[in-house]
């Protein structure tokens, strides 16, 4: 069984007082408006701002941890760091295990200089430096951010595979998909879920009631699970490639097919995530498009079981608005 912990903060110039619960191995995502007080929450944990103590929870008791700031690796949102260094002396460093894995995704190799890389190759080779360190806790401040969806992807799939207890502070509401827990700054208040042991319902509550403006693939994809849907999106204009990138970080697997565009121009322009693949739809699959399917003998929507189905959208569909149709079409489908 996983250790437990409580956690007590105190951010000096909000105010802002709270105290919390996580186990060990978590991934507790904390959300909030800009100038929430997300950032001073967790340099306060990690000691450079207002206080905090930590204590472990015990069968009976709560026993205080000593210097615990000393097991966090924090990861600030601008790092600062030496662009003449290369990827294996940065990881070096600090005292880093440099994986094979990163070198394959990027395209980079370990003597690399950081001034030579992209912004978002600096972001992962940074990311991978502080997940691999020998501190046991991690504190990632905006790792998400000035990164394209293709790369928040691949960032949250190094963050959720790892096995660490890590802080996530974020506003993309992609973040929310890998989260054990959550904390939500609000109004100067700080409220928490435990979303890996909460009920669809009780998590759509708690952003109802917060008036937050996530969505996440924690609120339908257990339902998507179950009833066996899943997206499909037919490509019938240049506007459903922008609903794609929209789509591709909330969904485990993605369909995508077409009338209007080739097969080859389809393999080029969905090469960007391992998540969507190119088929036709089944009988329990919701359809996304932004034109009117043909009703054509061999149209792939056919195979529908109802036109219901069929979620039109327009370029006035915001995310918030599509994920709100799909749950919709589960109740009514």
């Amino acid at each position: 069984m996983a250790d437990a912990y409580k956690a007590k903060v105190y951010v000096d110039y909000i105010p802002l007082e709270t105290e919390f619960t996580f186990n060990e191995g978590e991934k507790i995502v904390i959300i909030g408006e800009n100038g929430a007080g997300k950032t001073s929450l967790v340099e306060s944990l990690y000691g450079t701002r207002g206080a905090a103590n930590l204590f472990k929870l015990m069968e009976d008791r709560e026993k205080a941890i000593k210097n615990f700031t000393s097991n966090f690796a924090f990861l600030p949102q601008n790092p600062e760091y030496n662009p003449n260094l290369s990827v294996k002396e940065i990881f070096k460093l600090f005292k880093s295990k440099l994986p094979k894995s990163l070198l394959e995704k990027t395209g980079i190799t370990s003597y690399s200089k950081l001034t030579h890389l992209s912004g978002g190759q600096i972001k992962l080779v940074l990311l991978t430096v502080i997940l691999n360190s020998p501190k046991p806790w991690v504190i990632l401040d905006e790792p998400l951010s000035n990164l394209d969806s293709s790369r928040r992807f691949e960032a949250l799939k190094i963050i959720a595979s790892n096995q660490k207890t890590i802080f996530l502070v974020s506003h993309f509401q992609e973040a929310i998909e890998i989260a054990d827990r959550i904390i939500l700054i609000k109004n100067k208040e700080v409220h928490t879920l435990d979303i890996a042991n909460s009920s669809t319902k009780r998590i759509r509550e708690f952003f109802k009631r917060f008036k937050v403006e996530f969505a996440s693939r924690n609120l339908i994809l257990p339902q998507i699970r179950q009833n066996n849907f899943v997206i499909s999106l037919a490509i019938e204009s240049w506007l459903d490639f922008k609903f794609l990138e929209k789509l591709v970080p909330l969904f485990s697997k993605i369909k995508v097919f077409s009338n209007t565009f080739t097969e080859d121009q389809l393999k080029k322009l969905v090469k960007f995530s391992e998540r969507v693949v190119i088929a036709p739809p089944e009988e329990n699959d919701i359809v996304i498009t932004s034109k009117q399917l043909k009703s054509t003998k061999n149209s792939p929507a056919n195979k529908l079981k109802s036109s219901k189905q069929i979620i039109l959208v327009d370029e006035k569909t915001s995310l918030l608005e599509l994920i709100q149709k799909i749950e919709y079409l589960f109740k009514s489908v």
